[in-house]
C-alpha cells in the first residue's frame, strides 16, 4: 500500500497556491487514515465471526488510532480555514 507522502507527491499541484496545497494535503491525510480505519474495522468483524476476541480487540484499537489521526488532520484544516477567512 502507498504511503500518504507517496500519494501527495504523486498528485503534485500545478500552479496551486500554498493555501490550497495545505488544504488538499490535510484532506488526503484524513482520507488515508479513514481508509486504514475502515480496513481495521473489517478485520475486527472477521475476527469476531471467527471467535478471536483478542485479535478483534487489537484491530479495533488500531482502527481507533487511525480515526484519531484522521481527526487531527481534519481539525488542522478547520483551524486553518477559521484563521484565514
Amino acid at each position: 500500500m502507498k504511503t500518504i507522502s507517496a500519494i501527495i507527491k504523486k498528485d503534485q499541484l500545478n500552479g496551486s497556491s500554498k493555501k490550497n496545497k495545505n488544504g488538499i494535503e490535510n484532506h488526503k491525510l484524513a482520507a488515508y487514515h479513514h481508509k486504514k480505519a475502515a480496513k481495521q474495522h473489517r478485520k475486527a468483524i472477521k475476527y469476531h465471526k471467527a471467535g478471536k476476541s483478542d485479535k478483534a480487540r487489537t484491530s479495533t484499537a488500531k482502527a481507533l488510532a487511525h480515526h484519531e489521526k484522521a481527526g487531527i488532520a481534519q481539525r488542522k484544516d478547520v483551524r486553518y480555514h477559521a484563521s484565514h477567512k
